[in-house]
């Protein structure tokens, strides 16, 4: 045989080599608390929010109590690092009070600030501000529901990596029912929606509504969660997945919190994220006594479909009362 013939004949013996140990990923502070505000400390700041750009620099904003019976909204940029960008600057500061803000960043580190403002004619809406990634408003405060002379209220905001953004609210329907809308822009904030669209609205009263939107550059879809009150007498927590290019539902709206032996039970306090494919988690309190909330999540993937049968405990311990949480996923 040729040489190249007994070398394919020779006996092959199997090795062993030692692989590198994995061990979970452990989540690890990078440095001391960072003061968000250094000026006006003598005035009370609450409500804040923040959110990233894909090179993990971020933005927080907040609501400050300037006089008796006024909040502004202010924000501050801050690099990866956590190093400020720059001092504190206003996004509204009208006479009439703005409070309860949110905050969400395109890729290009742009972002969109919204939160609720008490309009002239006594009701409540809800405003928009866009801003460059320098922190230059770039539009001045804008209408984000057209205004029916009912209370619109506790927003929040999906920005797309193209700038695109969504902006839900509870809209007050009736003196008793509350609804959860929506209304799409695109990234110049002109409205993709004509008209504020219903994503909750049952007889029943929704309230706490919540969004997140993929982060991919293909990005086509957002997730909305609430609380529900149920003929039972109690709340559940919902969902519903929607395109973002129609607006419309890819799942339909179900019910996050459908464990049979607990559904008696009070839900509320949703927090949702996505990942850059769509996937989701969603976390949720549950009263399991009167003094004693627990949290639990469920996770989606990108079509809206739960991956567990039964939700996953984050936290549930007897004598500590667990009841209010936020979640991020990475990409």
């Amino acid at each position: 045989k040729s040489s190249r013939e007994n070398s394919f004949a020779r006996t092959r013996r199997c090795r062993i080599e030692t692989l590198e140990e994995l061990v979970p990923l452990t989540a690890v502070p990078t440095g001391t608390n960072i003061q968000i505000q250094t000026q006006n400390q003598n005035l009370d700041q609450n409500n804040p929010d923040v959110a990233k750009d894909p090179v993990g620099d971020f933005v927080v904003v907040w609501e400050q109590v300037t006089s008796a019976g006024n909040r502004d909204i202010f924000a501050r940029q801050f690099f990866a690092t956590g190093t400020p960008k720059g001092v504190e600057f206003a996004v509204a500061t009208a006479t009439p009070d703005q409070y309860s803000p949110r905050v969400d960043m395109a890729g290009d580190g742009s972002f969109v600030v919204v939160w609720e403002e008490v309009d002239t004619d006594g009701d409540t809406d809800i405003y928009f501000r866009r801003f460059n990634s320098a922190g230059n408003a770039i539009s001045l405060p804008t209408l984000a529901n057209p205004d029916d002379l009912v209370n619109q209220s506790d927003p929040d905001i999906a920005v797309f990596p193209t700038g695109t953004f969504v902006i839900t609210w509870t809209n007050a329907t009736t003196g008793t029912n509350s609804d959860i809308q929506f209304r799409r822009f695109v990234s110049n904030g002109s409205p993709l929606d004509a008209a504020a669209r219903n994503l909750a609205n049952t007889a029943q009263n929704e309230t706490q509504g919540r969004i997140a939107a993929n982060k991919a550059i293909s990005a086509d879809r957002f997730m909305v969660v609430w609380t529900e009150a149920t003929t039972r007498g109690d709340t559940d927590v919902m969902r519903d997945m929607r395109s973002i290019f129609t607006g419309n539902t890819i799942s339909g709206a179900g019910v996050v919190s459908d464990n049979a032996a607990t559904q008696n039970l009070n839900h509320f306090n949703p927090s949702v994220d996505l990942d850059v494919v769509g996937n989701a988690v969603v976390t949720y309190a549950e009263e399991v006594a009167l003094t004693n909330n627990n949290l639990y999540l469920r996770r989606y993937n990108n079509l809206g479909v739960a991956q567990t049968t039964d939700r996953q405990v984050v936290e549930d311990q007897a004598a500590v009362d667990t009841k209010v949480s936020q979640v991020g996923i990475a990409g």
